[in-house]
């Protein structure tokens, strides 16, 4: 609604208000003048609220479509994941499944006997338990860093940022974790309070040699205060000492540990075909818009 009050004798400023609380003040000759402020006013706005109005309805049709592009390829990536963990759990059940499982066990206990690492380091130990966390969401550390790069300033990621990340992500790690990943890969002279992403990445990857394999619950490292071999489900965050660990349990970590492999696998490859056919999508929602 847009009211005018023409000049009156004295030329003083006239107004035009916009719902009521915008004004505009200007000098007009007589009402003709005036009257033409008004009709531009009005196409100015209708005009504007148009543009508005498309804009907010294009970007609710692209909602729409991502949000269902992003709907099949859940269900399709949790069709494969079954699917390629039913094959490993029939391949553990074969003569060679159960071999392989074998050999593993031995390979535990020689590392009990005769142990390659004498002590984990803190970060080490940290992101451990939180690839093991991630793996648990479904997460493919290939697509924890690319988040950590859309999040951070030209690869360098702040604390604060980091955190709030993990409560959005909706993975638990205390803050003494999260100062272990800091100080150990931190950039120096930043308190604990910056570090690269690619730093992270370099990290996460050095800890599959040497605490299990990416994705797995189990993970294996020296305890820093009894310098022992622990064993630690991380889901359950349940801690086996060495010397309690039992044939059983062993077999359990195996069957995990070929399980986790396959699964990466298929969620690697999952993640270079998401990221193509994001592209594509993306080029045809512009494509549509020229149309």
């Amino acid at each position: 609604e847009i009211s005018v009050r023409e000049v009156e004798k004295d030329n003083e400023k006239d107004t035009i208000t916009k719902d009521g609380s915008e004004s505009v003040n200007i000098h007009c000759d007589n009402a003709s003048d005036l009257r033409a402020v008004y009709n531009l006013s009005v196409d100015q706005a209708l005009l504007k609220a148009q543009l508005r109005e498309r804009a907010e309805r294009f970007q609710k049709q692209k909602d729409d479509l991502h949000a269902e592009w992003a709907r099949k390829w859940d269900e399709e990536a949790a069709e494969r994941m079954k699917e390629v963990k039913s094959q490993t759990e029939k391949w553990l059940r074969s003569q060679e499944g159960k071999n392989n499982v074998t050999k593993y066990i031995k390979k535990v206990e020689r590392e009990i006997q005769f142990p390659s690492d004498t002590s984990t380091s803190p970060v080490m130990i940290a992101l451990s338990l939180l690839d093991s966390k991630l793996g648990h969401r479904g997460l493919l550390s290939d697509f924890f860093i690319d988040e950590l790069e859309e999040i951070s300033k030209n690869g360098i990621l702040e604390r604060l940022d980091f955190e709030k990340y993990l409560v959005d992500s909706r993975i638990e790690m205390s803050r003494n974790e999260i100062q272990d990943i800091f100080d150990g890969i931190g950039i120096e002279n930043s308190n604990g309070k910056l570090v690269e992403v690619e730093a992270i990445h370099k990290a996460l990857g050095e800890t599959y040699e040497h605490t299990g394999v990416e994705g797995c619950r189990w993970k294996k490292y020296v305890d820093p205060i009894h310098r022992m071999i622990v064993f630690h489900d991380v889901v359950k965050n349940k801690k086996i000492m060495e010397y309690r660990l039992k044939k059983n349990t062993m077999r359990t970590m195996a069957h995990e540990h070929f399980i986790c492999h396959d699964i990466i696998k298929e969620r690697r490859k999952i993640h270079v075909q998401k990221k193509k056919d994001f592209d594509l999508w993306t080029q045809n929602w512009a494509a549509s818009l020229i149309r």
